[in-house]
């Protein structure tokens, strides 16, 4: 699912493995935060760069981007 609100582009991990989306890690882990403010510690894991498209609409033409890469919650 994609949030057109969202602030960054994020992946759950198992869609990266089901799709074979290759991932590079960060040497520090970096901070974040939820909907509610809430701060979550990030894994330092991102994809490499993709482009976002959906019916006529494609992302940036100028930049790809690359998707950090979060656990989700069975919830």
């Amino acid at each position: 699912m994609l949030d057109l609100e969202s602030t960054s582009f994020d992946i759950s991990s198992e869609a990266t493995k089901a799709f074979q989306i290759p991932v590079i890690r960060t040497t520090k882990k970096l901070k974040s935060a939820d909907v509610s403010g809430r701060e979550i510690l990030t894994e330092g894991v991102f994809t490499i760069p993709l482009g976002v498209s959906f019916g006529n609409h494609k992302s940036y033409i100028e930049k790809d981007h690359a998707f950090e890469v979060m656990k989700t919650s069975q919830d």
